[in-house]
């Protein structure tokens, strides 16, 4: 790879680089980055351990930095695997195990990033066949800006496609107690009375702050989550490389408090596990899972009910409840984002190229859509198993 090219527009100024210990020193700057847009999942801490545990054999680093002199002003996370035409394909970290991981730029230098990384997309080496973000908002201004902004004659073919809707809460309220009053009476009455449920049944919530408790609550996690997927064919996320990425990032995250992993115990045992990972104003939920056996204690909701007052605590003005509209999330959101699947494709029939990309997912899509439930949980066992051999094809 030529991992020394660098170019220059106006002001600005970018390069490749394939190592993330070269970059040491850039690591708060680029923190800050992820703080400034707040976007939870684009912090080092958590695509540098995903890069760390998660990233597969033959899989190559390419992360693009643009600078104003000697000022970090965005960051392109991309690694590069093999499309399924063939070729190069550039993606961003995260793929797979996170969605909303895209683009980093100081608010309004948006611009100048999509600028810089599509001057060196356009003398990289390899040379892309296709640049793929999975699962980034809609209004990404990303995908277009680079495509607007490509140095050739021929700019790349942009397509979308397998949308996911993401519920989001408003955290714009003076504070939790005008949120709550704002909800009827009859929201507000099920809260309460959940709430007086779990504790007459011994239970209690708890969020993780101690670093010398953390692998056991980890554990939990991971425990309560696989109880919960193993029965509809498996997790498609969690495994042992993402429970390494987990304890990794929590290291860092949980003394910051961006990472908010609850608890719900019910006489001395975890019953209830949901991460939550926040950055700037924004607090998004991961992944969790709970016991059946405690169903009728709603744990998702309660948990999602007690995040939002912490949200408010810590500050946050949004809460994004993780892709997927299930209908447990809109008790809460006020609004949606739309997730995308962007793919540009580069050169000689650029076209059909796309539509290869995209047509695992609009399958996927599809059967979704007209399988049976049965069957959906046999497509998803066949899934995991094709994505823990071949973890490309995701």
């Amino acid at each position: 790879m030529n991992v020394e090219t660098t170019v220059r527009v106006g002001q600005i100024h970018g390069r490749w680089i394939d190592d993330l210990d070269a970059i040491a020193d850039l690591r708060s700057s680029w923190d800050d980055l992820a703080v400034a847009a707040s976007q939870p999942y684009g912090a080092p801490a958590w695509l540098w351990s995903w890069w760390k545990h998660a990233a597969q054999a033959g899989w190559r680093l390419r992360v693009a930095l643009a600078f104003e002199g000697d000022v970090l002003i965005g960051v392109a996370p991309f690694f590069v695997d093999r499309g399924l035409a063939g070729g190069a394909r550039y993606r961003v970290m995260g793929a797979m195990t996170t969605s909303r991981v895209d683009l980093l730029a100081l608010p309004g230098r948006e611009r100048d990033l999509a600028t810089i990384t599509a001057r060196l997309l356009a003398a990289a080496d390899p040379a892309p066949r296709t640049l793929r973000f999975d699962g980034i908002p809609a209004t990404s201004p990303y995908p277009r800006m680079i495509r607007e902004e490509w140095p050739g004659a021929t700019p790349p073919t942009i397509y979308d496609e397998h949308s996911l809707p993401a519920p989001t809460v408003a955290l714009d309220a003076e504070d939790f107690e005008a949120w709550l009053a704002a909800k009827s009476s009859n929201f507000r009455q099920q809260m309460r009375r959940q709430l007086r449920k779990i504790e007459n049944q011994g239970g209690a919530f708890r969020i993780s702050t101690d670093l010398a408790t953390l692998d056991d609550d980890l554990a939990d996690f991971s425990r309560l989550h696989h109880l919960r997927w193993t029965p509809k064919g498996g997790s498609g996320v969690l495994n042992p490389q993402t429970e390494a990425m987990l304890r990794e990032a929590a290291a860092e995250l949980i003394p910051r408090g961006r990472f908010r992993l609850w608890s719900l115990e019910v006489e001395g045992a975890v019953v209830s596990s949901q991460i939550f990972v926040g950055a700037g104003r924004e607090v998004d939920y991961w992944l969790g899972g709970f016991d059946d056996e405690v169903a009728e204690l709603k744990p998702s909701i309660m948990t999602i009910f007690k995040a939002i007052e912490d949200g408010f605590a810590a500050g946050a003005t949004r809460m994004g409840l993780g892709s997927g509209g299930q209908p447990y999330k809109y008790r809460f959101a006020e609004g949606e984002d739309m997730l995308v699947w962007s793919i540009l494709s580069f050169g000689p029939g650029a076209a059909a190229v796309g539509r290869l990309e995209l047509a695992p997912l609009q399958a996927r899509a599809l059967l979704a859509e007209r399988l049976s439930p049965r069957f959906k949980k046999q497509l998803r066992r066949v899934w995991g198993t094709v994505r823990r051999t071949n973890p490309s094809s995701g």
